[in-house]
């Protein structure tokens, strides 16, 4: 997994990681556990994506998108936040490690930049490279035919409030107890 300058601790995990300890405590190899947990805060982290909601159930601010009722890059985006492409959601992976897990986002480029922008917001000037630019309406009219225009490069402030994804909330944490706790019945039979 490629690492993302995004690193977070989740605290408040004292009963999860006491039942991890007694696991180990049996000889037992955690992988399994540590697989399954990162699975869990894999697919919350997934869900977080289609309720348009971070930890603890905060919501995301809407985007300028929505409000305007503009499509997003492959269409009608059923008003979702930061779906428009699939690229950060689609990048959402969990990978175990001997005596712990991480879920991230794994990459590099768009994805890793994307998800450091969402997860803690950005306020700043920004430079555009030079691009091509596609226009197929005008004023809310179709046109005939696409136009295709040249933009010279720029720079432009950008206001992207905080739409945290990652993170282990209350659910989370019950959840993490729970398997845990079948683990090492499982262990004890």
């Amino acid at each position: 997994m490629a690492r993302a300058p995004i690193r977070l601790q989740a605290k408040g995990l004292g009963v999860a990681k006491g039942l991890f300890s007694r696991i180990r405590q049996f000889g037992a190899d955690p992988s399994e556990l540590l697989g399954i947990w990162g699975a869990l805060i894999e697919a919350s982290t997934r869900t977080r994506f289609d309720t348009g909601r971070g930890p603890f159930g905060i919501p995301w601010p809407i985007t300028k998108r929505q409000i305007s009722g503009a499509v997003g890059a492959s269409g009608p985006v059923k008003n979702k936040i930061l779906v428009d492409k699939g690229i950060l959601e689609g990048s959402i992976r969990f990978a175990v490690h001997p005596h712990a897990f991480e879920v991230g986002v794994d990459g590099v480029g768009e994805s890793v930049r994307n998800a450091h922008v969402h997860q803690f917001g950005f306020q700043g000037t920004i430079q555009i490279p030079a691009h091509d630019r596609t226009i197929t309406q005008a004023f809310g009219i179709p046109l005939p035919s696409p136009k295709t225009f040249q933009v010279r490069a720029h720079s432009a402030q950008q206001n992207i409030p905080k739409r945290a994804f990652l993170g282990i909330d209350d659910v989370d944490r019950t959840d993490m107890k729970e398997v845990a706790l079948e683990h090492l019945r499982e262990l004890l039979k």
